[in-house]
């Protein structure tokens, strides 16, 4: 067949540098659309920059955006999703045979090159739209917050865009249960996301023994569970023992713990992947309590730097983790699960370790990045050569 060239559009960043960068790598790349700047992907990624089309005046506009409150933020965010796509349908190149896009930035891109023989897919980072607003809902109604729902309009573009697009392309076989419960079915391409090993030059990890440091990386907030895991913590009361909490902190859980008054559960901001590096290799677990979620990349982060983890099943850790080898799978919703897995983490450190190993051969095997395009490569010329 002839050379396969991909278009890859997303107005934020998740991993989709990542992805273009080792598209091109293997000259499969057409062109990256995109907000961020070219030098920036030039000199980080390695694109070169006739190969980017960057609408950067979008991201400046998307970063104003970020200081309203979420209801607001969510109306804004809506309408620069329809103008970045309606630009990107106008500007996308014609000579390509696959389009990469991102959900809720893609359903005008998406008409325009229906039936022009492109093979389309949409990447799905978390679960179907409609569960990802319930279970929101119902999680911080707990606390008694009211939290804004995702507007109609944007769960009628998204439920469009599933519709027309080829291939929805989705981390878990737990995101593709949402689907399918919604009579989504037959359009999955199941890639798990995958890691730079590069940007964790691996020390060899020392086994802690005398201290025990749990860690937990991403949004602190209440939709990612924060209050099971933190409860947990104060509830063992474990010696020796930190709860180290790396990201944005949302106001009820900055509350939570400023009540608490535990020293040992520590609020440690947002860290750039240097920084993160060494709250990896300094842990001896790595805790995810989400109600819901459709990676985390962070737990590819985490087993990469043999941090094993402990994960609910509403995540993508049924397709990474085998349970009890190199990480531990837990029910969601519960404080009583993390506190069982935390407490025979704390009592024996050096399985713990070994499962860690187990945990960095696993990712180094299956979950890079390069692993995450070439899987994309394979699948699109089975299809493409099938049609």
């Amino acid at each position: 067949m002839k050379k396969i060239n991909f278009i890859v559009s997303s107005k934020d960043r998740f991993h989709s540098l990542e992805l273009a960068s080792e598209l091109n790598k293997k000259n499969c790349l057409k062109k990256l659309i995109t907000t961020y700047p070219k030098n920036f992907i030039e000199k980080n990624y390695y694109i070169p920059k006739e190969k980017i089309i960057s609408l950067t005046y979008l991201l400046i506009v998307r970063k104003t955006i970020n200081i309203l409150p979420l209801k607001y933020r969510r109306i804004f965010i809506g309408f620069l999703n329809e103008i970045y796509d309606l630009i990107v349908s106008f500007i996308i190149p014609k000579n390509f045979n696959v389009f990469i896009g991102w959900s809720s930035v893609s359903l005008k891109t998406l008409k325009k090159i229906k039936n022009k023989n492109k093979l389309t897919f949409i990447e799905k980072g978390s679960i179907h739209i409609k569960d990802q607003n319930e279970i929101m809902q119902k999680e911080y109604k707990k606390y008694n917050i009211n939290y804004p729902k995702i507007l109609s309009s944007s769960i009628k573009r998204e439920e469009e865009e599933y519709k027309l697009v080829d291939k929805i392309t989705i981390t878990s076989n737990f995101v593709k249960k949402t689907f399918n419960k919604r009579n989504i079915k037959n359009k999955f391409f199941l890639n798990p996301v995958g890691v730079n090993a590069k940007n964790f030059n691996f020390n060899k990890k020392k086994i802690q023994l005398n201290n025990f440091n749990i860690l937990y990386v991403g949004g602190i907030t209440i939709g990612k569970g924060l209050p099971y895991l933190i409860n947990a913590f104060n509830d063992l009361n474990l010696k020796n023992s930190k709860l180290h909490l790396v990201g944005k902190s949302e106001k009820y859980i900055k509350n939570l713990v400023n009540r608490i008054n535990n020293p040992n559960i520590i609020l440690h901001g947002h860290k750039n992947i240097k920084e993160l590096k060494k709250f990896y290799q300094f842990s001896n677990i790595f805790c995810h309590p989400s109600p819901q979620d459709g990676g985390p990349l962070t737990l590819i982060q985490s087993m990469l730097n043999e941090t094993p983890a402990i994960i609910t099943l509403n995540t993508m850790s049924k397709d990474v983790i085998k349970n009890g080898v190199d990480g531990f799978i837990i029910k969601p919703f519960s404080t009583n699960e993390i506190k069982k897995k935390l407490l025979f983490a704390f009592k024996n450190k050096k399985k713990i370790a070994l499962m860690g190993k187990k945990a960095r051969q696993k990712v180094l095997g299956k979950f890079t990045f390069e692993d995450y395009a070439k899987r994309y490569i394979d699948y699109s010329k089975k299809i493409i050569s099938k049609n």
